[in-house]
């Protein structure tokens, strides 16, 4: 059973390594060989782009860049500032709401822009007692949307079925206009940014590894994300990476994707396949000391 995870902070280096590992173990685990810190680019060269990590293994060497990926443009700095404002509510409410039933506050991307700070505990306490007030009449599945007065934006609160998660509260977007060709024109960009590192890193008997990160529960999964994916790999001959792995980091455990292996990009009939992978267990899984001494940053 999979449940949300805890809070990161996107800018700590220990959680990208921690990612960084979580693919390590299932390449791993899938070729049957232990992979050993051999070289960091990012270090060697802080004067120009280099990839993250070089692994080295009996067969082969890899090389793996990590991105986090979005589903629109300017969503993660979106995300920080409108958790930052809303959070102390989640802390708040959760727990005090009827069970059954996980609840969704849900609001535009953008619509907190413009919040003054001297308005913010208003909109807290509005948004407070009309969750409290609305909570109990709402169904499974159902939901309410309402502009309060005193809040300058359009909420939505809705009641989900999540096993482990009764009575608690938590906030999330609601799907903005084009989501799709937004999510494709983010992760070309993050292709554009991140593939000249690995090509430039590329040599006999090494593996380029292009590893994407998703943490968006609301408006993300593995099949849309390889849906936009692979259109936009295929216009990448010069630069292909030659394995992609995508790892959702939103709940626990986590959950790394093998979107490509080998030479052709698969089907998009096709699913990926999956492993799913404790964070707080790969400081035991891993067996390189090195790395482990690389993931906490020393």
């Amino acid at each position: 059973m999979r449940h949300r995870a805890g809070r990161v902070s996107m800018d700590n280096v220990a959680h990208r390594n921690r990612v960084v590992l979580a693919v390590i173990h299932h390449l791993e685990c899938s070729r049957g060989e232990k992979l050993s810190l051999f070289r960091i680019p990012e270090k060697e060269c802080p004067e120009k782009k280099a990839p993250e990590l070089w692994v080295r293994g009996k067969r082969n060497d890899y090389i793996i860049e990590h991105t986090r990926i979005e589903s629109f443009p300017s969503q993660i700095s979106e995300e920080r500032r409108f958790r930052n404002l809303f959070s102390p509510l989640r802390e708040e409410l959760s727990g005090r709401l009827p069970s059954p039933g996980l609840y969704w506050l849900t609001v535009a991307p953008g619509a907190h822009r413009k919040i003054k700070k001297r308005e913010i505990p208003g909109i807290r306490r509005s948004l407070s007692e009309w969750i409290t007030l609305e909570a109990p009449n709402i169904p499974l599945k159902g939901g309410i949307s309402q502009r309060l007065p005193g809040v300058p934006f359009d909420v939505r609160l809705g009641r989900y079925h999540r096993p482990g998660r009764d009575g608690q509260l938590d906030l999330s977007f609601s799907v903005p206009a084009e989501l799709e060709g937004r999510r494709q024109a983010r992760i070309r960009k993050a292709l554009s940014d991140k593939l000249p590192k690995l090509i430039d890193w590329k040599g006999e008997g090494r593996i380029t590894v292009l590893l994407l990160e998703s943490h968006d529960i609301s408006l993300a999964n593995a099949g849309l994300i390889k849906d936009a994916l692979i259109p936009e790999l295929s216009q990448r001959e010069n630069d292909m990476p030659d394995e992609v792995y995508l790892v959702e980091t939103e709940t626990a455990p986590w959950w790394v994707w093998t979107i490509k292996d080998g030479p052709d990009l698969p089907s998009l009939d096709v699913d990926p396949e999956f492993l799913e992978v404790n964070s707080e267990d790969l400081v035991r899984v891993i067996r390189d000391p090195a790395l482990l001494e690389w993931a906490v940053g020393r």
